[in-house]
């Protein structure tokens, strides 16, 4: 269990240093479930680009380092702020809703891989690589789906979830812990920038605004009461055993995007991870300038820095932010901007490359099919609900001086508005839900203004965050039901073969499964679902070509091709999804394994054995 030792050992030890500058536990605890986790995924990376030092005895020495000095650190600490019972109730309960939220859609049964039907594909694009760095060898990375070419994507989560999984943690926690830490992080984050925004109402602030990102605000239960009538039992019935997302465009028919929901956090770990370190910077900021410490400022710079592999956009889109609060008066932040992108930018550099398909283009209105004034109204109406109405909270005189911070939001939102980051316009979502993550502290803040008001005003408010959070309860009843899928087993005799037989480095030609038994392996196969290369700016159209050409070719021909590209195995695929199982080549070439895991039969053929063959 070297795995979590070092991972708790790694939060206690940030919990330690940052309560020498902070008398706040909460924005304490943000620090060590946020930075904790990306310093330790950083010491896995360590670990593997390095592999001359031996991983598990290493990885003990760190962790009884992080106890040591932790517990150095710990006992000059300054003098804590009492916590109120229901900031440790709302914590509690804040874990708990995470880990059920992640572990019901990854989780591990009787040596069985689960994932949520609603989970499984985006994780085609991540269980590979996590397995590629748990039992395969693969640094300098590479995207497992698409071998033989340099990372193109922020992969540090899944080499921390591949870390852990490498020092004896069980998959299902090496993926959900840190997922579970950014979550919480999130919410004590939220704790120690409201304290430091608006003084008083922390907690109900900071609860609510923690609510409100996780339980979206779009208008999708209004097309749902447009096909159920309101008051009607057996539409509140199916509400609670809703088997799909009302809305979730462009992958059906409707207004409301699937960015919004709870899907996104259960899909992308990533991204919930990058915005816990993104407000736990902000607020450690503002505590850090309250206590004139520039060094930790510049430190809090350097480690932040160190996100840019973790969550790219997020990290520009922080940067975007801080920026903007550093030229409206909130000058500290240049002693955090300057140091972290001195350390991200030879992150940025590792990430791209001269085949990279992917560039920055103009891209006016996002996913809205109506590009009229009048339909992109409609379209961001119908994904924010009352939400569109936040800036309006600007006008309350103790939220107005932090107009700097709606003005960071605001081009946070702008940017997918108009430029296309990827060659899927749908991927800049992140910078939406980093905006709507900044506005709902505005949203909150209005909120507990408007209950403090007076008595009159309370029931307004209830029914706002009714209102507000209601498609996001019919999101999570879809997540309740959902069903889960095997995806690979413990015992596959596929993957056991691959294991012992071939060499970490090996690329196969294989079919385009996602859970392919050779990538969860840890191995890499030349070209797999062509989605998720397309999307990271792979040359896909290239690779297919040269796959068309080699699923026909004779020798010396194929040969030629399988060297060139530098393929080590082919896999003859016989069930679901056959896979060259007419190429002639292969008739004449001689066997090295045939193997079967129940679904399909895989005939590995290795390419010195086929270029042999020939002569």
């Amino acid at each position: 269990m070297a795995g979590l030792f070092v991972l708790l050992s790694g939060w206690f030890f940030h919990y330690a240093l940052t309560r020498r500058f902070t008398s706040s536990p909460p924005l304490a605890g943000a620090a060590a479930l946020t930075f904790g986790t990306l310093i330790t995924a950083w010491f896995f990376w360590v670990l593997l680009a390095f592999p001359v030092l031996p991983f598990i005895p290493t990885l003990i020495i760190v962790a009884l380092a992080y106890c040591v000095v932790g517990t150095a650190l710990i006992k000059n600490r300054i003098n804590a702020q009492k916590i109120p019972v229901k900031v440790m109730v709302a914590v509690a309960a804040v874990t708990f809703f995470a880990t059920w939220l992640f572990f019901d859609s990854v989780l591990m049964r009787n040596g069985e891989l689960l994932i949520g039907r609603w989970s499984v594909s985006d994780f085609g694009a991540h269980i590979g690589l996590i397995r590629s760095f748990s039992v395969g060898g693969n640094f300098p990375p590479e995207f497992p789906l698409f071998g033989n070419e340099p990372i193109r994507y922020h992969y540090l989560v899944d080499l921390l979830a591949g870390g852990l999984e490498r020092a004896g943690l069980r998959l299902d926690f090496a993926i959900n812990l840190p997922s579970i830490a950014g979550l919480t992080g999130i919410f004590l984050a939220l704790v120690g920038l409201t304290n430091h925004m608006f003084k008083k109402n922390v907690f109900p602030i900071a609860l609510l605004g923690f609510t409100l990102f996780t339980f979206n605000s779009s208008l999708a239960y209004v097309a749902f009461f447009r096909e159920h009538a309101l008051f009607s039992l057996e539409s509140w019935q199916a509400i609670l055993t809703l088997p799909e997302f009302v809305g979730f465009a462009p992958y059906k028919e409707g207004l409301v995007t699937a960015f919004w929901s709870q899907n996104i956090l259960t899909n992308q770990r990533h991204l919930v991870l990058g915005l816990g370190i993104f407000l736990t910077t902000l607020a450690l900021a503002f505590e850090l300038k309250q206590r004139k410490s520039r060094t930790g400022l510049i430190t809090l710079g350097v480690m932040f820095g160190l996100s840019y592999l973790l969550q790219a956009q997020i990290f520009i889109g922080a940067l975007l932010v801080m920026g903007v609060l550093a030229m409206a008066g909130f000058r500290f932040f240049f002693f955090v901007l300057t140091p972290a992108t001195l350390v991200a930018f030879p992150q940025f550099l590792s990430l791209s490359g001269p085949s990279s398909t992917a560039g920055v283009a103009w891209h006016f209105g996002y996913l809205a099919e109506d590009k009229s004034a009048f339909g992109l109204l409609r379209f961001w109406v119908a994904n924010l609900g009352l939400t569109f109405f936040a800036p309006f909270a600007l006008f309350i005189p103790q939220i107005r001086r932090w107009w700097p911070l709606m003005v960071g939001a605001f081009l946070l939102f702008l940017i997918p508005n108009l430029i296309q980051l990827s060659p899927e316009i749908a991927g800049s979502h992140k910078l939406l839900n980093q905006s709507i993550l900044i506005v709902n502290i505005f949203t909150a803040a209005t909120l507990v203004w408007v209950w403090n008001k007076s008595i009159y005003l309370k029931p307004v408010a209830i029914v706002t965050v009714t209102l507000l959070m209601f498609s996001g309860i019919m999101d999570l009843m879809v997540l309740k039901n959902d069903e889960h899928v095997v995806v690979w087993s413990a015992n596959n005799p596929v993957t056991e073969w691959v294991k012992t037989y071939t060499n970490k480095q090996d690329v196969f030609l294989t079919s385009w499964d996602s859970y392919h038994p050779v990538t969860l392996a840890g191995r890499k196969i030349f070209f797999g679902w062509p989605y998720f290369s397309w999307s990271l700016g792979y040359d896909t159209a290239e690779r297919q070509r040269v796959l068309d050409e080699m699923a026909q070719a004779q020798n010396p021909r194929l040969c030629m091709l399988l060297t060139e590209n530098r393929i080590s195995y082919v896999v003859k695929e016989k069930g679901i999804d056959s896979f060259l199982l007419d190429n002639p080549a292969l008739q004449e070439a001689k066997e090295r394994a045939h193997v079967s895991d129940g679904n399909k039969i895989y005939t590995f053929y290795r390419t010195i054995d086929l270029c042999n063959s020939h002569t």
